[in-house]
């Protein structure tokens, strides 16, 4: 659910931003193994000083966390057992809410230099709005994804620079008249064409069009394979292969509306 309000909130703030003659750049940062990153003491620190969490719930996540090992296992020859001292399980209902609590204090950082903020477990999005004339302003984001980059080398968690995506967003003339403007972060400029965010592909011009086509050609490929094994599965299995397919589409169709 708070995936699905991330996917509505944050189109919103642009379309916005843009009817008020702003242009707006988001970067979306692309972390390396996010969830086998995480550091236990951290984590645990994480949970007593900013959740509150203490006694023996503090020592069930202690438990929780702790021996844990893991092992290869390779044409019938298992290797030597090692204990598990980073990660959560990602595939799990904690996993990702462990994530987030764990990153909480990079909110913090983010939010004083006026940038915004949304995060669904390890998919983070940093936005800023400005009048085309101002466009100082988003060397914010600069400094900002530095100094985000600095915490992530201390907490361990890997910033791939190499896929983070940039996209600049606005009325199309307010946009062209800055293009020559280059937001350097690291190795990451300024990408005007495309950007995938939690599985909505976004352009510049908030159009959808690429999104729609993409939705439309996996929706064909996969109905028209379905259709060819129709007459070898019963009706009910075939209804559960056009469902399971569906509802991946479904949660992001209010985006089209």
């Amino acid at each position: 659910m708070r995936n699905f309000l991330h996917l509505l909130k944050l189109p919103i703030d642009l379309l916005l931003a843009s009817d008020q003659g702003c242009i707006t750049l988001l970067v979306l940062l692309d972390l390396s193994a996010a969830f086998d990153t995480i550091d236990h003491d951290i984590l645990i620190d994480r949970l007593q000083n900013y959740t509150g969490i203490q006694g023996q719930a503090l020592r069930w996540f202690r438990s929780y966390l702790s021996s844990r090992y893991h092992f290869v296992y390779l044409n019938g020859e298992s290797s030597q057992l090692s204990p598990v001292k980073y990660g959560v399980p990602q595939v799990s209902v904690l996993g990702p809410l462990l994530f987030s609590i764990y990153m909480l204090p990079l909110g913090n950082i983010i939010r004083k230099y006026g940038i915004i903020i949304h995060c669904y477990a390890d998919d983070s999005q940093l936005y800023i709005s400005t009048r085309p004339d101002e466009t100082s302003k988003l060397s914010k984001l600069t400094e900002c994804v530095k100094n985000v980059k600095d915490w992530m080398i201390n907490n361990f968690p890997l910033l791939n620079l190499d896929k983070t995506e940039i996209l600049l967003i606005g009325p199309k003339n307010s946009t062209q008249n800055i293009l020559d403007y280059i937001l350097q972060l690291d190795r990451c400029t300024v990408n005007s064409s495309t950007v995938k965010n939690l599985g909505v592909i976004s352009d510049s011009n908030l159009s959808f069009e690429n999104h729609i086509s993409h939705v439309t050609k996996t929706a064909f490929f996969h109905l028209r394979n379905i259709a060819k094994l129709r007459n070898m599965l019963p009706v009910s299995d075939a209804e559960k292969l056009v469902h399971a397919f569906m509802t991946s589409i479904d949660w992001t169709i209010v985006m089209h509306c």
